[in-house]
């Protein structure tokens, strides 16, 4: 039993201690695992606090990146929206159209994308449709044919901007700008970037000559000056005297432009180049063709190139009456000839004609094409150049003269006896005074009584008619007024008109025609054309035939519905002795928003 017990007692055996030398591996064993433990935790850490600081850091970056893009994306989808509807005259008075009657407006035509929803057309004379001047944020010009814009210097604002653009209506040169009292102008300069001529001249009138120059005729009705659309203050002409304001730039076949002075006619001064050097400043009349330059003076005709070099000169031809092309219409020894300048071998004689009862009509003589012929409603004639002899009075066979129709291939001439009287109504001129700028189209209810238009009539006359009169096609060429003649008239009896002797004219008509109410400007045109012939008859007997009158005789058609018109006609008679005729009352004309004015007349 206590064996039993001893045993239950006895000591535990004591655990065995390990000697230093195993004890130290173990040590270092366990301090690398704790090391490398807490390495690895403190490289996790930072791995963790490195991804979790991009992850930070980038998705703001995303949600920025996302709202600009749907920024960006709601502006694009915005702009989308903001555009300018350009269309097309429904009557095709200009090609594009900014006016919001829908009555005018119809033919839709292309959009103009913008950045704000309050962008405008802005109207111009540039009628070649090829460039369109908007309000966007700023002036800008549309370039249609790019479909690209640009930003022009230009304040908005301005009562009339004009685009100027190359001689090949391909690039724009810059933009003219004025106010109707001409106060404010000026020109902008797209290469330049520059505005030129902004205060420096009293400009009445601005127009275009070429992509290097512009014409300014001054507001004291005194000075006209050419100056360069290329650098500032080049002055290229100018003109002091009293008569300038009558003095007009006009472009010209091929580049070639003219210095002319306006009066009842126009009549050339000087001769410039494309590149505006002067040609000569000696010429009677002058043609263009073939790419030179034809000019005639004191009976000597000298051809120039387009540089302005002298190629060749004619002087022995008999006495010169026009030139056609490089053909030259002459009259010798009571013969009319039709001599080839280049070739005098190819001359023809046309006919004998009496210098005392027949003459050479220059005006309607010329090279008439099928277009030509077509718009004159005389398709059935050929085309060719057609030299016109009138007769005062029927011939034998009823005819008041002959066209002769050279045709330049064949070399064969062609007579076309004329059977009605010639010439009709002497130089009708039409003036339209608008109160705005504004688009016309003037029509005849008898288009088929016209023989010489200018500028050339085609079914009507659509021009953009300025305040102070000045017209301009669908070119951007320049015209005073509109011209025609006729081959129908209303013949008066003289039952009642006035009696009038040279010596008495032009006091007459200063007095009359004021009363009847043509302006200083038409008045003065109107004497220098009839005054000639009221002094050459001695005596006359003299009719106005006007606005009712004129309307019975070939209606004006004109849109828009002018506001008040006046239509002059004078009829004049030669008496030998003085005659006793019931004076004509006369009615004074008012003149009262869009107004038009015509005056012309013919001679018994």
């Amino acid at each position: 039993m206590e064996e039993e017990v001893k045993q239950e007692v006895e000591t535990p055996t004591a655990p065995v201690v390990p000697t230093p030398q195993e004890e130290k591996p173990k040590k270092n064993i366990l301090l690398f695992v704790i090391i490398s433990l807490v390495v690895l935790i403190g490289v996790g850490v930072l791995l963790l606090v490195l991804l979790t600081g991009n992850k930070s850091d980038d998705k703001p970056k995303d949600n920025e990146q996302k709202e600009e893009e749907k920024k960006e994306e709601e502006k694009e989808e915005t702009k989308k929206d903001y555009k300018i509807d350009i269309y097309r005259y429904n009557e095709g008075i200009r090609g594009l159209c900014f006016n919001n009657d829908p009555s005018i407006c119809k033919d839709y035509a292309f959009s103009i994308e913008t950045e704000t929803d309050d962008a405008e057309p802005i109207e111009t004379d540039d009628t070649s449709n090829l460039f369109v001047l908007y309000y966007d944020n700023g002036m800008k010009v549309y370039d249609v044919t790019k479909k690209t814009s640009q930003k022009v210097n230009v304040k908005k604002g301005y009562d009339h901007y004009q685009l100027f653009l190359n001689n090949d209506k391909t690039k724009l040169i810059g933009i003219l700008y004025n106010s109707y009292d001409y106060t404010k102008k000026g020109f902008y300069n797209v290469t330049l970037d520059k505005t030129l001529y902004e205060t420096k001249y009293n400009v009445d009138t601005m127009n275009q000559i070429s992509d290097k120059a512009i014409s300014l005729s001054l507001k004291d009705d005194k000075g006209v000056y050419l100056l360069s659309t290329e650098k500032e203050e080049e002055l290229l002409y100018e003109a002091e005297d009293e008569d300038s304001a009558l003095l007009e730039f006009r472009s010209y076949d091929d580049g070639i432009y003219t210095l002319e002075e306006c009066a009842a006619i126009c009549e050339i001064v000087k001769v410039y180049n494309t590149s505006l050097k002067e040609i000569t400043n000696k010429v009677q009349t002058m043609t263009v063709y073939n790419k030179n330059i034809y000019v005639l003076y004191e009976n000597v005709i000298t051809k120039y190139d387009l540089d302005g070099n002298v190629v060749s000169t004619f002087n022995d031809f008999g006495k010169i009456d026009t030139i056609i092309r490089d053909y030259v219409v002459y009259i010798k020894d009571n013969k009319v000839i039709l001599g080839n300048m280049n070739n005098k071998s190819e001359s023809k004689e046309l006919a004998t004609i009496n210098n005392d009862t027949q003459y050479v009509d220059d005006f309607t003589s010329g090279y008439y094409t099928k277009d030509d012929l077509k718009y004159l409603n005389e398709s059935d004639k050929p085309e060719g150049l057609y030299v016109v002899i009138v007769y005062s009075t029927k011939d034998a066979n009823g005819n008041y003269g002959m066209e002769y129709c050279y045709n330049t291939s064949t070399k064969q001439v062609q007579e076309l006896p004329i059977k009605e009287e010639v010439g009709g109504r002497a130089k009708p001129v039409l003036y339209l005074y608008t109160t705005k700028d504004t688009n016309v189209k003037v029509e005849f209810e008898h288009p088929e009584y016209l023989t010489t238009t200018y500028p050339k009539y085609n079914k009507s006359w659509n021009v953009l008619a300025k305040p102070n009169g000045d017209l301009y096609d669908n070119n951007g060429k320049y015209y005073y007024a509109l011209y025609w003649d006729e081959t129908r008239y209303n013949e008066v009896d003289f039952k009642e008109g006035f009696y009038v002797e040279s010596k008495d004219a032009i006091k007459f008509l200063e007095e009359k025609l004021t009363t009847i109410g043509l302006n200083d400007k038409e008045r003065n045109e109107f004497i220098m054309y009839w005054l000639p012939i009221l002094e050459k008859n001695g005596k006359s007997l003299v009719y106005f035939e006007l606005t009712e009158e004129r309307e019975s005789s070939n209606k004006l058609l004109i849109a828009p519905k002018p506001d008040s018109m006046l239509r002059v006609s004078i009829h004049i008679k030669k008496v030998d002795n003085k005659v006793n005729i019931k004076e004509q009352k006369l009615n004074s004309f008012k003149r009262t928003g869009f107004t038009v004015v015509e005056w012309g007349g013919m001679t018994y």
